[in-house]
């Protein structure tokens, strides 16, 4: 609410007449590429920039007028303590340590740093990137903070699972994607055509659908792990009522009740990474 009073005087900068037809992952993404240099905002140094098009690089001029004009570093530093109690609760809600653990268990991929960005006005687009250089590996998520799952319908456990799974989704991708790569022509052949299994949109090849349905389904089996009998009910219901009727992956249920039974049945030697073929299988037989 703070954050809006304090937009509502510059709302006619010329920045605004232009925001609104920038795409939100080429701008959002891009941010953490640059850094302030007094009034100037620069490349960091430490990243090149995490989409191709950078939506800051082409609006410099007019994004370091607005943070001039507007008092924008000083808002920023008056704000602190708030950001500082978003970091804490993410850190207590998600417990990306217990993630990191579970997946790194269940995956062959090893990973130096995970870095998490998330905004206060994050909209529930979230990406995530792998970076890897001189042997050091890091992954990188853009995700909303913790403040876009407080409902008051909801207790403070089940705003804490909402923020986790949507950690989760995008952290695993790290871990799923890898092994995924190994198996790109099977995963191509058994989704020969993709209208049965998703209604459309950003996923439109199998490897990117079937990412999509691993990356979740590997959710559901973090929660059988992890949550309470209780709590992973209401993962498992939420995930599935979630996948299916708002994000459109038609068959999501069955698929990941697949790969639980799957998973449940495995030798103790195997992993996560061990199913691929099987449900792949399942795949080009449904």
């Amino acid at each position: 609410r703070q954050m809006m009073e304090w937009f509502a005087p510059f709302k006619d900068h010329p920045l605004f007449g232009k925001i609104g037809n920038l795409d939100y992952y080429s701008l959002v993404e891009n941010g953490p590429a640059y850094v302030f240099d007094d009034d100037k905002i620069q490349k960091s140094g430490i990243y090149g920039g995490f989409r191709a098009q950078d939506a800051v690089d082409d609006n410099l001029e007019l994004l370091e007028s607005f943070a001039k004009l507007s008092g924008f570093r000083a808002f920023f530093q008056q704000q602190q303590p708030y950001y500082l109690s978003l970091t804490e609760q993410f850190q207590a809600d998600t417990r990306p340590e217990n993630i990191q653990k579970w997946l790194e268990s269940q995956f062959p991929a090893k990973y130096q740093s995970y870095k998490v960005f998330f905004s206060p006005l994050g909209a529930g687009k979230h990406s995530a990137r792998m970076y890897e250089s001189n042997g050091f590996r890091e992954s990188v998520m853009f995700i909303s903070g913790p403040n876009r799952y407080e409902k008051k319908s909801d207790s403070v456990s089940i705003q804490a699972i909402k923020l986790s799974r949507s950690l989760f989704t995008e952290i695993d991708h790290a871990y799923v994607n890898p092994v995924s790569d190994n198996y790109a022509e099977d995963i191509k052949l058994a989704l020969p055509e993709l209208t049965s299994w998703y209604k459309g949109g950003g996923y439109n090849t199998p490897y990117a659908t079937f990412n999509e349905y691993m990356t979740w389904s590997v959710f559901v089996l973090y929660a059988l792990d992890t949550y309470s009998k209780e709590e992973y009910r209401f993962i498992k219901n939420h995930v599935e009522e979630f996948m299916v009727s708002k994000r459109g992956f038609y068959k999501f249920k069955g698929f990941s009740d697949e790969l639980t039974r799957l998973y449940k049945n495995k030798n103790e030697s195997q992993t996560v990474a061990d199913l691929y073929e099987p449900i792949i299988s399942w795949l080009k037989k449904n």
